[in-house]
Order: structure tokens, then C-alpha cells, then sequence
């Protein structure tokens, strides 16, 4: 598709001013007819100049095709035109709407484009990364120390530390909690913990994510005893089986 180049500030220019002066025009209407006059240009040259019998049949022919009289001239005046003899010459043509002139726009308007896309990746990613933090800063920080105080078979500290420093936030809470369930298991307590895992081995294994079955209920030495008590309220005397409920019913204060 063919296209010109038009500069952004062209309503600001001296010579855009001094058209719209002379013309009687407005400058949105200098404007677009100038868009009018070197797109026809663009089509008939690819050198700026425009051959005729007459240089007079072109004027004409611009006249009319922007629909005002005159307005050829007042290019010549402000030197945007030049009439020569066997035709008109379009001044900078080359450095405007030339095949080169125009591959270096469209070279710096794809590095406009990649730099704005840059800064908005930039910008994307710092977004992005604050929202981690904010994400990171709401996991509670778990040291190694409370870790350690749960580990039931307390060997190699240093390699179990170094585990422990090589997990995330989430990682550690996750072990710390999975840790306490552990040492409560049926599995760790059997034989005198005989099964337990050196807390190194357990960390880098994620066995914290291992489904190790309910804890153990430990039952009281006395379970199935008697135990005689006395009640705050009525003051009577009565005896329970340990492990059982409590089937006292209170009579009222004495």
C-alpha cells in the first residue's frame, strides 16, 4: 500500500502558517491539502520532479485538484514549489518521500516500538516482581532452630541445616508442620523409633509430603485403675476408672 510522511508538527511549521495567510484557509485545511499535493506527487515522480509540456498545466492541474485557485503559487512562495521549465520540482523530496527516505522512517518508528515495548515489559516485569515480594513477605519466616526443636532424631545438624537453607517459605513451613505430625506417627515410634530417618534425609527427600497415617494415641500406665476424688462443689467422695469418663453427678453445694 503506498504511503507518504507527514511530520506530527507540521500545523506548528513557519511555512504551514504562511499558507494558511496567504490562502485564507485554516491550517487543518492547508493541511490536508498539502496531504493531497505530494500523495499525487508520490505517484507520478521518484525524484521530486514532475515533467510537463507546461509547468502552467501542472499548477492547473493542483489548483483543481485541491479544489482552491491558487494555492500552487503560494507553494512556490513559501518554497515548497519550484517551477522550471519542463515541469515542477517538489524541493526535499528525497529526504521526505523518497523509497530510502521512507525506509528510514518506518526503520525508526520499529525502534520507537521496540523500545516502548521494552519499557512496558520492564515496567510489566518490576510490577510483577513487587507482587512476588508481597507474596513472599506474607509467608511466615520459619528458622531453623524451631525446625530442629521438632526433629526427633537429632544427628547431623550442619547437613540437616543445609537442606533447610535450600527451601522456600513455603517449603519450610510445610516440613516444619509436617515434621511435628511425624514424630507423633505410629511408624517413628515403633520399636523405639527405629524407622526414623536422619532429619537431612527427610528434608531432601520432601518426606514431609509422605502420607505416614494417624498418630499414635498414648494411653495413661494408670488406664483402668481406680482413682478415688472429691467433688469442689458438694463435697462428696467418689471413685472413677482412669481412662474413662467421669460419671459423677454433682448433688448441689453441701
Amino acid at each position: 500500500m503506498a504511503w507518504i510522511k507527514m511530520r506530527t508538527d507540521l500545523r506548528s511549521d513557519p511555512a504551514v502558517i504562511s499558507l494558511s495567510e496567504l490562502t485564507g484557509l485554516d491550517v487543518p485545511g492547508v493541511i490536508g491539502r498539502l496531504h493531497a499535493v505530494w500523495s499525487w506527487a508520490d505517484s507520478v515522480s521518484r525524484d521530486g520532479h514532475v515533467h510537463s509540456v507546461t509547468p502552467n498545466a501542472l499548477l492547473s492541474h493542483i489548483d483543481r485538484d485541491v479544489m482552491h485557485l491558487g494555492f500552487a503559487m503560494r507553494l512556490v512562495e513559501v518554497g515548497w514549489l519550484r517551477v522550471l521549465g519542463d515541469g515542477l520540482v517538489f524541493p526535499n523530496f528525497d529526504r521526505h518521500m523518497s523509497e530510502s527516505a521512507k525506509k528510514r522512517a518506518l526503520a525508526t518508528e520499529r525502534q520507537s516500538r521496540k523500545r516502548r515495548d521494552t519499557v512496558s515489559r520492564t515496567k510489566r516485569d518490576i510490577s510483577v516482581t513487587r507482587e512476588e515480594k508481597k507474596r513472599v513477605d506474607k509467608t511466615p519466616v520459619v528458622p531453623f532452630d524451631e525446625f530442629w526443636g521438632c526433629v526427633v532424631r537429632k544427628v547431623a545438624r550442619r547437613d540437616a541445616e543445609k537442606a533447610w537453607g535450600r527451601l522456600t517459605s513455603d517449603e519450610r513451613v510445610a516440613a516444619l508442620n509436617g515434621m511435628r505430625k511425624a514424630a507423633q506417627s505410629e511408624q517413628w515410634q515403633r520399636d523405639g523409633g527405629k524407622f526414623v530417618p536422619y532429619p537431612a534425609t527427610w528434608l531432601n527427600g520432601r518426606r514431609w509430603e509422605d502420607d505416614i497415617g494417624p498418630a499414635v494415641v498414648v494411653a495413661s500406665p494408670y488406664a483402668g485403675t481406680k482413682e478415688w476424688l472429691a467433688c469442689a462443689d458438694c463435697g462428696v467422695e467418689y471413685f472413677r476408672i482412669v481412662g474413662q469418663p467421669d460419671v459423677h453427678r454433682c448433688q448441689g453445694v453441701a
